[in-house]
């Protein structure tokens, strides 16, 4: 897998979200590199650790937003956060048996389902959060 470059279409018009989103990119970049030939060991669990908490933070920042403005689809994207919180566990327990196995679906997961959330359920919240 190669390193993703942040791409100008996934910009939602929110600064903050968009921020956060050039943030997770960055941080899966760097997990990434870790597991093509940078650190290892503890190292990629510090990398693999910061990734979920930082995940975790934006989720539950979208998610407040989308609460005090009453979005009408908090549930669903709620449920697709949930959803990318599993696969990020999932990935730590991965690390843990297999370091290498990270590289394949796993990782290829994580970017797929980050570019497609921002271009179809953030850009539906960020025109919400515009109009509100």
């Amino acid at each position: 897998m190669v390193i993703m470059e942040w791409n100008a279409v996934w910009e939602t018009g929110v600064p903050a979200i968009d921020r956060q989103h050039r943030e997770l990119l960055e941080r899966a970049n760097r997990l990434l590199a870790g597991i093509n030939g940078g650190p290892s060991g503890p190292d990629l669990e510090e990398t693999l650790f910061h990734l979920a908490q930082y995940t975790d933070f934006h989720f539950r920042e979208e998610e407040a937003a989308m609460a005090r403005t009453k979005f009408p689809g908090l549930r669903e994207h709620r449920e697709a956060h949930d959803g990318m919180r599993e696969r990020v566990a999932a990935m730590a327990e991965t690390l843990e048996r297999d370091p290498a196995g990270l590289c394949g679906d796993l990782m290829a997961y994580f970017y797929d389902w980050l570019v497609n959330h921002m271009q179809t359920f953030d850009l539906d919240l960020a025109r919400h959060l515009q109009a509100h």
